[in-house]
């Protein structure tokens, strides 16, 4: 179009149009109109460049509208500008549908969300009729043509709207039922629920649920182990089947990790091996042996022996020479060590001899109960 608009005179305060003859739906002007709607993989950044070139149009269409010289073509330059607003509703419509169709359908499609399912067939079917109709050509000035397509893009757009409150519902249930799910947004929940048995999925947002698992090992199906961003590997007692039922194996996942430390735990106070077990796990038995050895230590009177015992077991540490990851298990028990090594110093200051003194009571305390379960006081 803006080779078809030629300038006539100019003045020093405006400049005149004329506007030739143009056929609104020539083949020629559309040949030589650049912008094409393709829905292909660029068609959000094309889309774009495509509103610009339609605005683009209307400020020369208004240009010539009120322009001094062009008083005998504002009949058809009021008609150019109606047709370019309603492409440009057309365009901008299109855009809204196929962008919440793109986030509704892998949900809806993968059965997790049933309830607006046949809703959703009913805007799919008419959104698909719409594509076939525009793949016939691909000008957005043929957009214009397709029998009432403002009409059903809107309708489309308020069928979608619904589908959309009945899926931010749903993600209600979803988290209710499993509140993990609140550490994930609308779109990282959406893909997970979707997908929820492809690994890829699975190990790119299984971390942000649980602070504590970087990765997972997935064989046939079930997942058996679980990692830290260190690298430690914990194996799972009882490996945990990976369903559609997301939440269902996520809850049976935090279940199957809570009784598989506890039992390590168990084992860990028995043969406290640094190379078999995880980090928290031997911070914590450290922790349960350091109460016991010192109620005993309170008891019998021997806090300074028991403090020689523990500067000895600091001097080993601080010298031992080991791996990367058995080194960030080291410093952990090295920080924890001079933790106790100061509370034993202040229970030999004040001269603490029973456990139910406050000097004692103070400090944090872990025990094991009869269940096997840590308790911290």
């Amino acid at each position: 179009m803006l080779n078809r608009i030629l300038p006539i005179t100019h003045t020093s305060r405006e400049v005149h149009f004329k506007m030739t003859g143009i056929n609104y739906y020539d083949d020629d002007f559309l040949k030589n109109w650049d912008p094409i709607l393709h829905f292909e993989q660029n068609y959000f950044t094309s889309i774009f460049k495509v509103l610009s070139k339609l605005a683009d149009q209307q400020c020369l269409v208004q240009s010539v509208a009120r322009s001094g010289g062009a008083s005998g073509l504002s009949d058809r330059a009021e008609t150019w500008e109606k047709k370019l607003t309603l492409l440009e509703d057309c365009v901008k419509s299109l855009n809204t549908v196929q962008r919440k169709w793109i986030y509704l359908e892998p949900i809806i499609s993968n059965g997790s969300f049933t309830l607006e399912q046949p809703r959703f067939q009913r805007v799919d079917q008419d959104f698909r009729h719409i594509l076939s109709e525009i793949q016939q050509d691909t000008h957005v000035a043929y957009l214009t043509r397709i029998p009432n397509l403002k009409n059903n893009l809107t309708n489309c757009i308020e069928q979608l709207n619904r589908c959309q409150a009945g899926l931010d519902q749903y993600l209600q249930e979803k988290r209710s039922n499993f509140p993990r799910f609140y550490f994930l947004g609308d779109d990282d929940l959406l893909e997970l629920l979707g997908q929820a048995s492809k690994e890829k999925v699975i190990q790119a947002h299984l971390k942000k649920l649980f602070a504590g698992i970087y990765s997972v090992f997935i064989d046939d199906g079930f997942l058996k182990s679980v990692s830290s961003v260190q690298g430690e590997v914990v194996t799972l007692k009882k490996p945990v089947r990976i369903t559609n039922n997301i939440e269902e194996w996520l809850n049976l996942l935090n279940i199957e990790v809570k009784t598989t430390l506890k039992s390590l735990l168990i084992d860990c106070l028995k043969d406290n091996n640094p190379n078999s077990y995880p980090c928290q796990i031997l911070c914590l038995s450290e922790a349960v042996k350091f109460t016991i050895d010192c109620e005993n230590a309170i008891q019998n009177r021997k806090l300074r022996e028991f403090l020689e015992k523990l500067k000895g077991k600091l001097a080993s540490y601080s010298g031992a020479k080991v791996d990367e990851i058995l080194g960030l298990k080291v410093k952990s028990l090295l920080v924890d060590i001079v933790y106790y090594i100061d509370v034993v110093e202040i229970l030999i200051e004040k001269n603490v001899s029973r456990i139910n003194e406050w000097h004692w009571l103070k400090c944090l305390r872990f025990y094991v109960g009869s269940n096997e379960e840590a308790i911290g006081k």
